[in-house]
């Protein structure tokens, strides 16, 4: 048995109806998995909010912040 992974790239809902129907009539074990378009628009997303440096004025340092806001807890089990 020999084992591929493939990466295809679909247009509509349709095309993709039609690409699993060939898949099933050859007897090819697939899974459909979507993909987020939106990834670059995230990034850029993202990338505007790290420019305003806004948690960097807030938060100077990240460590000390931290170290006062965190709560230990007991985890389970640890007792033992």
């Amino acid at each position: 048995m020999f084992v591929y992974q493939f990466t295809l790239e679909v247009k509509d809902r349709e095309e993709l109806l039609f690409v699993e129907q060939v898949l099933r009539r050859l007897q090819v074990k697939f899974e459909a998995k979507p993909v987020a378009a939106d990834t670059p628009k995230a990034l850029a997303a993202l990338r505007k909010i790290a420019e305003r440096k806004v948690l960097v004025q807030q938060i100077p340092d990240a460590v000390q912040w931290q170290t006062e806001e965190r709560q230990d807890r007991p985890m389970p089990f640890r007792e033992l």
